[in-house]
């Protein structure tokens, strides 16, 4: 008789810890590995965030060189900030600009001489995707660009880009 109450503690107590453990890895277990989860992801979100705010930052700083530069001719300053907005919308950032001017004849029935700029760029594209963006931006733009040349470095699918783009534009002087 003293045996029977020990059986029914024993199996008692292997069926309290069965289900402890059960409860552990059906509900405990998991929440444990979906906070885990969400707390990598936040890491990750942080980080990216810190990066993009590092980019905007550049960014503005990139602007405010653009406009602290002196221009003495208001065309380059329109061709700055048009290249400067194509720059914002393709996610990439000029990180040098140069121009040149130079004469060309041009045989047109006025016999007006057409002047070209010269502009060479080193651009920072995030991607492959960005670069053709900036590319595409340039050719649909409401001023004649021609892009003469395009070199670039890291051709890999999802890294950062530097090329240097040779572009040329054209005006009448007045």
């Amino acid at each position: 008789m003293n045996r029977k109450p020990l059986l029914i503690q024993v199996f008692l107590f292997i069926i309290l810890t069965i289900g402890v453990i059960y409860i552990f890895f059906q509900w405990v277990q998991p929440l444990k590995d979906t906070v885990e989860h969400l707390q990598f992801q936040l890491s990750e979100e942080r980080m990216l965030n810190e990066k993009l705010s590092e980019r905007e930052k550049q960014q503005e700083q990139t602007t405010d060189e653009i406009r602290a530069l002196p221009v003495d001719d208001p065309l380059v300053e329109e061709i700055i900030l048009d290249l400067h907005s194509i720059e914002g919308k393709s996610d990439s950032i000029i990180s040098d600009m140069s121009f040149t001017e130079n004469d060309i004849s041009v045989n047109n029935d006025k016999n007006i001489p057409i002047y070209t700029f010269r502009i060479d760029l080193k651009l920072e594209a995030k991607n492959n995707q960005s670069l053709t963006t900036f590319l595409k931006s340039i050719e649909e733009d409401e001023r004649i660009y021609s892009i003469e040349s395009v070199q670039f470095s890291n051709s890999s699918d999802n890294q950062p880009i530097t090329a240097s783009i040779s572009l040329n534009t054209y005006y009448i002087k007045e």
